[in-house]
């Protein structure tokens, strides 16, 4: 199991497909990830499976943070912004996701050296 350095909230686990893939902690989704492997090159941004979209809506969710474990980075956005300003794309093995650009993301660079 690999640790990160960034402090992780607690919070409710929410899981896809029998797989956690982020928690809910008060009314944000919080995600670790990794940029190098999860943010997409083209277009630049974040992407997020359509059904964990929905389920984060349903529980009442409002806002989403990613963190990145690699810069130590957070990226925070309005879950609404997905459904507004974000694009479709379906790629193999991910099933549908919509893809919300960087410039919809408000940026917090890392505490640490």
């Amino acid at each position: 199991m690999k640790k990160s350095n960034t402090k992780r909230e607690s919070g409710q686990p929410v899981y896809l497909n029998g797989e956690m893939v982020g928690e809910k902690v008060g009314q944000t989704l919080i995600k670790h990830v990794r940029a190098s492997k999860h943010m997409l090159r083209f277009p630049k941004g974040w992407a997020c499976n359509i059904q964990l979209l929905e389920i984060a809506r349903q529980a009442g969710v409002t806002d989403v943070i990613i963190f990145d474990d690699e810069s130590g980075k957070r990226y925070h956005a309005k879950l609404s912004d997905f459904w507004a300003n974000g694009q479709f794309i379906e790629r193999s093995n991910y099933g549908p996701q919509i893809v919300l650009t960087l410039e919809y993301w408000k940026v917090e660079e890392s505490n640490h050296g």
